[in-house]
């Protein structure tokens, strides 16, 4: 019985033993069935069973989605159409056609024959230079600006096309960062695509033969050296070069040229005007002799006047007049030559007893001094001069006598006659006649008139209203019955006179919302004032297509009122249908839809059929 036993218990032990050994190797072997190798150690965290479906779709073969839902940085170059997996060669193959994987931990995923590689289809050409290096010379983290392709240990991804990436910029910033305007691959000196004459500053006569360094300094910049090359100051030759004239000319191409400084062009382009001493007149056709001695040496030539009063003509001429009347000669001779006093445009008039301002400033001499500058002339009022444009009509006692009063010498068309002044008339200017220019009521038919030209309304302006309206509503034709001086827009009609006053939103209307512009038999548009049918349908559409006509009019406020279309003060109780039970709580569209009668939609109040049946079947 204890042998029985024992066996029993070692046949448990067995079976459990035996259980646990299948539960450890049954899944390696389900798992050796599904996967067909070891994933390469970039994609070891991609192992296992529950993982086949974040690279494999059910039922098919390897996404080309699921591959680069991980690899960002190849999607970024492909949405980009940069790069080489974006050119014609890689973009037709699946991922997979390159990169297979389940080859064992240590398998090559990425492969490619460095030597043989061709670098176009990344869309960099490799050229000069650049044919001869090593990949890793410019495929290292240092050269890759973004952070997360930084944190790759090996990447040829993150590069940038501009030479400064991966360069050092000699020129610390001060040149243009594209390099190829000056440099090719092939070798960085000479910089022999530079072309200086395409510069600002192109290269003539003797700056041909001057070098580099001569003008482009070296800059010393924290630890390093910079040669600069874009200069902030090369405009004119003081720029660069020291003045021997003592900044007292300072256009030295004027007089030089680039061939050499030691050679004069003879001051032919010498603009002796931005010197203190302009030349004008007579003084531009003296040669320069005489006035500077050309002997003297460079650094003294022209200075001969510096120090000399340029503004008295004495200095340099003789005084006829023996300083009778100053040195200022310019009052009444010009440069043009001494005999210019017959002009005498400089002549100080105020000197005289008549100043001369305004207008009188542009008058010849000769209009005035016809025969004689010294013969006394009449000036004390305008009419010893100028012809009474007004023909009289001033010169009587109770008007001004003198142009003076409303003219000044700045210009005889515009008038000082004011606003305050005119209100002393027999019509006075109030409203928007004070901003309507004098010529439109006293300029007719190129004649100005300012008397008697009428003093009321029509008697300038058209009365657009006749023979539209009867007198009564603006008796005697005064449009101020209506109309006001400020604005012709501002109405303050009362329109009960009419026999329809306006009440609710009648009120609020502008008078045109009514009252259209028609054409009279004149041919002339005219406001249609009083013409307007006294009924809502005159002016409003009747939406009820005449439903509700009696005797062929309707009457639109037994429903509505002025104040607003909505709600209807309609009483369905008074109709031939009255509202009971049931029928009280229906929507009016239940019974009341819409039909189309000659082309036109409305709703149908007015039924002709009241019994049940006709609605309920």
């Amino acid at each position: 019985m204890k042998l029985r036993n024992a066996s029993s218990n070692l046949n448990k032990f067995s079976l459990a033993g035996l259980l646990a050994v299948l539960l450890w190797v049954l899944p390696n072997l389900v798992c050796a069935q599904l996967s067909p190798g070891e994933l390469f150690k970039g994609h070891a965290e991609l192992e296992g069973n529950f993982n086949c479906t974040k690279c494999h779709t059910i039922g098919e073969k390897v996404s080309d989605a699921k591959c680069l839902d991980c690899h960002k940085e190849i999607q970024s170059r492909i949405n980009q159409r940069k790069g080489y997996h974006f050119s014609q060669e890689v973009k037709s193959k699946t991922c997979i056609q390159c990169h297979s994987d389940h080859h064992g931990r240590n398998f090559q995923i990425i492969r490619f024959n460095e030597k043989q590689f061709d670098h176009k289809s990344t869309g960099f050409t490799l050229t000069g230079k650049h044919q001869n290096i090593d990949c890793k010379s410019c495929h290292k983290s240092a050269f890759v600006a973004d952070a997360q392709l930084k944190k790759k240990s090996k990447t040829f991804l993150g590069l940038d096309s501009k030479c400064i990436s991966c360069h050092e910029d000699v020129h610390r910033e001060t040149m243009d960062k594209d390099c190829a305007k000056c440099h090719h691959t092939e070798s960085f000196k000479p910089a022999v695509t530079f072309d200086h004459q395409k510069t600002k500053f192109p290269l003539n006569g003797k700056h041909k033969t001057v070098e580099c360094k001569a003008c482009h300094k070296d800059m010393q910049i924290a630890n390093a050296k910079k040669l600069v090359f874009e200069l902030k100051s090369y405009q004119t030759c003081n720029s660069c070069h020291s003045n021997p004239h003592k900044k007292s000319i300072n256009t030295c191409n004027d007089c030089h040229t680039e061939e050499s400084f030691s050679k004069f062009s003879g001051g032919r382009n010498f603009n002796h005007n931005k010197t203190t001493f302009p030349l004008k007149g007579k003084h531009q056709q003296t040669l320069c002799s005489k006035c500077h001695d050309l002997k003297k040496s460079p650094l003294q030539l022209f200075q001969d006047h510096q120090n000399v009063l340029t503004s008295a003509c004495v200095n340099c001429h003789k005084d006829v007049h023996e300083g009778k009347f100053g040195e200022n000669c310019a009052q009444c001779h010009n440069e043009s030559g001494f005999k210019a006093q017959l002009k005498m445009d400089q002549f100080n008039h105020a000197l005289t007893n008549f100043k001369l301002e305004g207008k009188h400033l542009q008058v010849d001499c000769k209009k005035c001094h016809i025969s004689s500058y010294t013969t006394p002339l009449p000036h004390q009022k305008c009419g010893d001069c100028h012809k009474d444009y007004h023909d009289g009509i001033f010169t009587k006692p109770e008007f001004y006598r003198d142009c003076a009063h409303c003219h000044t010498v700045q210009g005889f068309s515009g008038s000082n006659y004011s606003i305050e002044q005119h209100r002393n008339t027999k019509f006075p200017l109030e409203g928007s006649h004070q901003a309507i220019p004098c010529s439109s009521c006293h300029l007719k038919d190129k004649t100005w008139k300012f008397r008697n030209i009428g003093e009321q309304c029509r008697d300038c302006h058209k009365d657009v209203h006749e023979p539209y309206i009867p007198e009564k509503y603006y008796s005697g034709k005064n449009c101020k019955a209506c109309h006001s001086e400020e604005s012709w827009q501002m109405v303050h009609f009362d329109h009960n006179l009419t026999g329809f006053s306006l009440e609710g939103a009648h009120k609020n209307l502008k008078c045109m919302d009514c009252h259209k512009l028609k054409l009279g038999e004149t041919g002339d548009s005219y406001k249609n004032l009083i013409t307007l049918e006294r009924i809502c349908v005159g002016c409003h559409e009747d939406i009820h297509n005449r439903q509700f006509d009696l005797n062929g009019i309707t009457d639109c406020q037994s429903c509505h009122n002025y104040e607003k279309w909505k709600p209807s003060k309609f009483e369905h109780n008074t109709a031939r249908f009255k509202l009971e039970g049931k029928h009280a709580e229906l929507e009016c569209k239940a019974c009341h839809t819409a039909i189309v009668k000659a082309g036109k939609t409305f709703i149908h109040y007015r039924l002709n059929k009241l019994e049940c049946i006709d609605c309920h079947r």
